[in-house]
């Protein structure tokens, strides 16, 4: 029997792409029909009983699919998403589930752009930072606000894995500066925990946000396609106010698989240990030590369609602000901007409280 709590099917831009093709398989796993649109040669050993390609974008924009997953790279997402728009203007309704970052390092007015896109047009849109919508977070988020008072000391964040192993196929995409590309990542998880805490996403600035570190470039196995150097390799701390956060993201040679949390803090008077792993294979939730029981094998793009499409339909049955939407993902691109800052425009960052971030001008700008 369908699933009824599932879409009932995906449409993926982009899906021969590493990201795109992990939410094919899922999609596909789940029972739920996909439509694919890449121009890229069709993967050997893709199901051609559950998954249609469609062959030009009029088709596959106009598919009746109620889930679309716009996997492309932000100079690439303009056209479809106003696309997508166009219909919501007539009156058909779907989620769109889209790519980080949200804009690219050297465009940060485009977050705005897209603000006003997904607002004029009343589109849902969640971003794609997969652990969110991972059930080890929400038990996370239902731990931390179980209590009447809630303090996070310190939070470690370690996400690597080797990027510059030519040997591996998916080391030549292009990527960018790794606050972008992957720290961006921990940024979210880090403010959805600190929103649980302290009463609100607004309030993860409270008391103000300074941020330090240091980075060391990239060695891509194609240096010839990058336009500009990028960073590879990010440590550094954020102070927001009292609570400490200390940052590894790491793509260089022979870095470790992982994507490992740890957070102190005190709940009700009571000193508390947070402990997680979100690599699959190694899943695992450990609360004061003791294993909260999920499974090491599950697949967190499954999670992404199951949770997405609940928060699509019952957005009133959780804290919508910590969806991770435009105005989220918005947040987490400025905090992205700042580390990158803090690493080459000459030591520490620091904001005051929200309207000051928000107002932060970002400094990068690529290389002619």
């Amino acid at each position: 029997m369908k699933d009824v709590s599932l879409p009932r099917a995906l449409a993926v831009a982009g899906g021969w792409g590493y990201i795109g093709r992990h939410f094919v398989d899922a999609a596909a796993a789940l029972d739920i029909p996909v439509y694919v649109r890449d121009p890229g040669p069709i993967p050997a050993g893709l199901d051609r009983d559950r998954v249609e390609v469609i062959g030009d974008d009029d088709g596959f924009y106009s598919l009746p699919a109620d889930f679309f997953h716009i996997a492309l790279h932000p100079t690439d997402r303009r056209a479809a998403l106003q696309r997508l728009a166009d219909r919501l203007a007539r009156g058909d309704r779907f989620m769109v589930l889209n790519e980080k970052p949200m804009a690219a390092p050297e465009s940060p007015g485009e977050c705005a752009e897209l603000q006003q896109l997904v607002d004029n047009s009343g589109m849902c849109m969640f971003f794609d930072f997969p652990e969110l919508f991972d059930p080890i977070t929400l038990r996370v988020r239902a731990f931390l606000s179980s209590f009447d008072e809630v303090r996070i000391d310190e939070m470690r964040m370690t996400r690597s894995k080797d990027r510059e192993d030519p040997a591996n196929p998916r080391n030549y995409k292009i990527m960018v500066p790794i606050q972008y590309q992957e720290t961006v990542h921990c940024l979210a998880w880090v403010f959805t925990c600190l929103a649980e805490a302290r009463g609100g996403l607004d309030h993860v600035w409270d008391g103000g946000v300074t941020v330090e570190g240091t980075a060391v470039p990239y060695h891509p196995p194609n240096p010839a396609s990058y336009r500009y150097p990028v960073d590879g390799r990010f440590a550094g701390n954020v102070h927001f106010g009292d609570s400490t956060v200390h940052l590894l993201t790491d793509f260089t040679s022979n870095a470790p698989r992982t994507k490992r949390r740890t957070v102190r803090g005190v709940g009700d008077g009571v000193p508390f240990v947070i402990e997680a792993e979100y690599l699959e294979g190694h899943k695992f939730l450990a609360i004061d030590g003791k294993d909260i029981g999920f499974s090491q094998d599950a697949n967190v793009y499954q999670s992404v369609i199951r949770q997405g499409w609940q928060w699509y339909l019952h957005p009133c049955l959780d804290d919508a602000a910590l969806h991770p939407t435009p105005a989220f993902a918005h947040r987490t691109y400025m905090l992205s901007a700042m580390l990158w800052d803090a690493c080459h425009l000459g030591g520490p960052r620091r904001v005051s409280n929200l309207q000051e971030f928000l107002a932060y001008s970002p400094g990068f700008t690529a290389p002619k």
